[in-house]
């Protein structure tokens, strides 16, 4: 996948990853954590980051850049969690 290429985001979910492992629906592969089966949105989602809730300009994009303003915009409203490398 190119980093760089345009696109039209969607929407970027961010959970509440320390819930859904005290809940037992947390799997660990060894390098990603996964849910088990389905997860319902409440009470695990923290927030949903959009075009618009991120400070874009208009609906498109690069995956990088949208990645890169949604944890920053996340962190900032939530303390400085989520990390972002390519």
């Amino acid at each position: 996948m190119n980093q760089n290429i345009k696109y039209k985001p969607g929407a970027r979910l961010y959970f509440d990853m320390e819930k859904i492992a005290e809940d037992g629906l947390l799997l660990r592969d060894g390098c990603h954590l996964k849910v088990k089966g389905r997860l319902p949105l409440s009470p695990y989602l923290i927030w949903t980051a959009d075009w618009k809730s991120v400070g874009l300009e208009s609906e498109f994009s690069t995956p990088a850049e949208f990645t890169v303003r949604a944890n920053n915009k996340f962190n900032e409203l939530y303390g400085n969690t989520v990390k972002t490398t390519f």
